[in-house]
């Protein structure tokens, strides 16, 4: 008897594990259960994905893809039926390299309908590999349909947008790698705000700012300014 049921409950998990096992492969069923979800793509990046109007392809102009690229673009993938991707070797298909002007090995486009952006990697070409806040970034800058022009105003002991201790280089090429313009501002000196502002920032300011500023902020926010 207790053979008997030892082997019957051997068969019992083995079935349990073999049906889920056939239903993960089937349906593509995942589960991450690192603590900090490191196989997880970020809210942002599957909001984005959600909320594609028409198909997304990524193409890597490469040899073969990198095992780490494969598993990042598999979990987009997932995301969406839009979105899709590509290995192509430019040095086999010349015709598609040329169209999109590929330069060097390790390159990464971006289509999204008629249009197309390379992605910015500093060091493509020596292998290195593309994060999730860079292509999710990617993504949201082909699919605007226009440029946010973005000033930053100085003049006050502002923090300055140069890379140093206390400064905003991070976060202006983060919002250029969005699709954003982004500008020094400094009213003292124009005298008038640029026409094309969609969107001011005053980001530290130390020192009271002119009555004459103040006077333009003013009218700019009444003008339907941010």
């Amino acid at each position: 008897k207790s053979g008997t049921s030892a082997i019957v409950s051997t068969v019992i998990v083995l079935v349990l594990l073999g049906a889920i096992n056939f239903l993960a492969i089937r349906y593509g069923m995942r589960w991450d259960l690192t603590e900090n979800q490191l196989f997880t793509l970020s809210a942002q990046s599957q909001t984005i994905l959600q909320n594609l109007d028409k198909p997304l392809e990524v193409l890597v102009f490469e040899r073969n893809i990198n095992s780490d690229l494969e598993n990042l673009l598999e979990n987009y993938r997932r995301q969406s039926e839009k979105f899709t991707y590509k290995l192509i070797n430019p040095e086999q298909d010349i015709g598609v390299a040329q169209q999109f002007e590929v330069e060097s090995l390790g390159e990464i486009y971006l289509q999204y309908g008629d249009k197309k952006q390379r992605l910015n990697i500093n060091n493509a070409a020596l292998g290195e590999a593309i994060t999730e806040s860079q292509l999710t970034n990617g993504i949201e800058k082909i699919k605007r349909d226009r440029t946010t022009n973005i000033y930053l105003l100085q003049g006050h002991g502002e923090a300055p947008l140069e890379a140093v201790e206390g400064g905003l280089f991070q976060a202006v090429n983060t919002l250029g790698d969005k699709g954003n313009t982004v500008q020094e501002l400094n009213l003292a000196s124009s005298g008038q705000m640029p026409e094309d502002a969609d969107l001011i920032v005053i980001a530290g300011a130390t020192r009271k700012l002119l009555a004459a500023e103040v006077s333009s902020l003013q009218k700019y926010l009444q003008d339907g300014g941010n």
